[in-house]
């Protein structure tokens, strides 16, 4: 009788253990965005082992099962990690190891050549950078050089927003109806720092999110991004505003000043 209650037991604990675990899939193009199964070149895989804190592991592929990337994470939603992270080269050699805690660098973060040669060996506490060394492909000292340089508007965040507000044209038909707020957009910076698959992550009008498009569309080359000295393609979000200000009329003011412009007319 004891046996098969401490069977029972244990049968009860991998079933509670059963219903807190997870794995979604999801597909993406070469840019790394959401598309559709048939039109993916990656996928990840989220394998939560535990739904009620959201701990888990996010693993990404190639569409052919090739394992490029391996996460962990104490919250995947929040994207707070917590533990190793390791890429692969696709040959399965070892490209990067980074260590976490709650959300922070903490620890070693190294990356190898293709051949398994040291590259780098930085370390890490609390997100701060403490000694670091970079390594030619030969093994000798080189250069230091950071992990990550992302990408930057030629002329910094200022000449951005310069270039925004000189080009945007407000859109006739938000500014007649009073329609104002802050278009949010991702886009994303390739390795020679064009812009391209501006999308709209949260719009406020057609006219408006397709005038913000318009002038992203248009923006100089960026200086790109890299990643351990590589030029790399960078997703890039940013806000754009379109406001009236104070100078803009209310709707009884606008048939005011159109039947002011009436008489006026007429008086010619």
């Amino acid at each position: 009788m004891k046996a098969i209650f401490t069977i029972l037991f244990f049968l009860l604990i991998a079933q509670t253990k059963a219903q807190y675990q997870k794995i979604d899939t999801f597909f993406f193009d070469n840019d790394w965005a959401k598309t559709e199964a048939l039109n993916a070149t990656h996928k990840t895989i989220h394998k939560y082992t535990d739904t009620i804190s959201g701990a888990g592991v996010i693993f990404r592929f190639t569409i052919t099962d090739t394992l490029l990337k391996e996460t962990n994470y104490a919250n995947i939603p929040d994207r707070i990690q917590s533990g190793v992270e390791k890429e692969y080269f696709k040959s399965g050699q070892l490209k990067l190891s980074i260590n976490y805690l709650d959300g922070k660098l903490n620890g070693e973060l190294t990356t190898y050549y293709s051949s398994g040669q040291l590259k780098r060996l930085d370390i890490y506490k609390n997100d701060t950078l403490q000694p670091g060394n970079c390594y030619a492909s030969t093994g000798a000292d080189t250069n230091y050089f950071p992990y990550m340089i992302l990408p930057e508007y030629i002329g910094g965040v200022n000449k951005l927003y310069a270039y925004l507000a000189e080009n945007i044209k407000y859109p006739r038909i938000a500014n007649e109806n009073g329609i104002e707020g802050v278009v949010y957009l991702k886009f994303v910076v390739n390795e020679n720092g064009q812009v391209s698959n501006i999308q709209v992550i949260r719009g406020i009008h057609a006219s408006c999110d397709e005038e913000a498009i318009r002038v992203i569309s248009q923006m100089p080359n960026w200086t790109p991004g890299y990643v351990d000295g590589i030029p790399v393609s960078v997703w890039y979000k940013i806000p754009v505003k379109f406001s009236l200000g104070s100078t803009r009329m209310s709707r009884e003011e606008k048939k005011e000043e159109k039947k002011r412009l009436k008489e006026q007319h007429k008086k010619q």
